[in-house]
């Protein structure tokens, strides 16, 4: 009797496994990630120009390697404040230019279970005569950690 109820709980136990993957692995994609920008932060003149670039960042030490604050008067003046043991960061920086540029963020969509599109838009509102650094700065739950985002323009 004892071997009977054992073995039914066993089976229970899989069965529920085998269930939980298998919705799991039915998800509808793309899933829109839910976000929120990330304010009056700018990007330290010691990083180098380049391409583009979209960095993951996981702790305050990496965040604190690539950029600095840039707290300004007025309401909203404060730079956001990122918990990096329930968030994480997604950064894009752009190369230095004399345009006065805009970077976006319009949404991420999770395009399958570790695959994910963060959609951002450039506007270019004209020219200065001093170089600058764009970039913007999302936070994003850590639950989405395990993902491998990638970088998509959109007009």
């Amino acid at each position: 009797m004892k071997v009977s109820i054992q073995f039914k709980s066993i089976i229970a136990v899989l069965l529920f496994f085998y269930m939980s993957e298998f919705t799991f692995a039915q998800a509808k994609f793309p899933v829109s990630v839910p976000f929120q920008k990330v304010n009056n932060y700018f990007v330290l003149h010691s990083i180098p120009s380049g391409k583009t670039k979209l960095l993951k960042i996981t702790s305050q030490k990496e965040f604190d390697a690539y950029f600095g604050m840039a707290t300004t008067m007025g309401e909203g003046g404060k730079p956001t404040s990122i918990d990096f043991n329930t968030h994480f960061v997604l950064a894009i920086i752009y190369s230095y230019t004399n345009q006065l540029v805009d970077l976006v963020p319009v949404n991420i969509n999770q395009t399958a279970k570790k695959k994910a599109q963060f959609q951002y838009r450039f506007k270019s509102n004209g020219t200065q005569s001093a170089l600058l650094r764009p970039s913007v700065m999302i936070m994003v739950n850590k639950d989405y950690k395990k993902i491998n985002f990638q970088l998509q323009q959109v007009k």
